[in-house]
């Protein structure tokens, strides 16, 4: 039986594995781009089969990790379909939808960098002058590395 200690190496030695390979990586950028090229055609909101698809989601806590590829592939499948589609120019709901494709790319990069942003020791950036929101900072500057 694995020990507590055993089990947290075991992950993070996968969690190292994946971030090298990038192949988990790569399987996202396809299922994000099928889903951008998809959105241009499909209905902006989601049909009543899709929602009820989301039943798959509906299980217990697994005991142990699953595969990451096979998440992926179930959060596409089903997850994807049943979204409101705000990309493409066709929503028109609240004030939002219709990303500028520089404005996802950016937010996409700074998902890499998985910043803690409300304290200056753990990301400088975001944190300009003793500022700790832009709205409060004189010099309004955006990014401060």
């Amino acid at each position: 039986m694995k020990t507590k200690d055993t089990i947290q190496k075991d992950i993070r030695e996968q969690m190292f594995r994946e971030m090298q390979d990038k192949n988990l990586f790569n399987q996202v950028k396809e299922y994000a781009f099928e889903y951008a090229d998809e959105s241009l055609e499909r209905n902006v909101y989601p049909t009543k089969e899709a929602l009820e698809a989301l039943s798959v989601f509906e299980e217990t806590l697994p005991e142990k990790s699953n595969d990451p590829f096979a998440i992926l592939e179930q959060l596409h499948s089903y997850g994807s379909p049943a979204t409101i589609s705000q990309i493409g120019g066709r929503y028109f709901g609240l004030v939002n939808g219709g990303i500028i494709p520089a404005a996802l790319a950016a937010k996409w990069l700074s998902d890499f960098w998985d910043q803690n942003t409300p304290l200056y020791v753990s990301s400088r950036l975001w944190w300009s002058n003793g500022c700790w929101s832009y709205s409060s900072c004189p010099n309004k500057r955006w990014l401060v590395l």
